[in-house]
């Protein structure tokens, strides 16, 4: 076990989970982020792929940029907000 799954195991102890359910969580966040490798590399492969991955993801860093600007300025209006960023 490394550092950080020794960190993460500790979190998930501390939010209360039994060491068996943290155990769970662990293998599980490890195995899905293995097969998020596979897949990253096969759609590597792809131009068209490539394209929708990197705007996927553009999408979701704007997204969470906006929500947190939102939330920072509450009491200003989204439309007022992007036309602060855009000038």
């Amino acid at each position: 076990m490394n550092n950080s799954a020794a960190g993460d195991f500790a979190v998930l102890l501390k939010a209360g989970m039994s060491a068996k359910q943290a155990v769970f969580y662990n293998l599980l966040s490890s195995i899905l982020c293995l097969l998020g490798m596979v897949l990253g590399v096969f759609l590597g492969e792809s131009e068209t792929a490539t394209a929708w991955v990197f705007a996927t993801a553009a999408g979701m860093f704007l997204y969470i940029a906006l929500v947190d600007m939102v939330r920072a300025n509450g009491s200003k209006c989204l439309i007022v907000l992007l036309i602060d960023i855009l000038l």
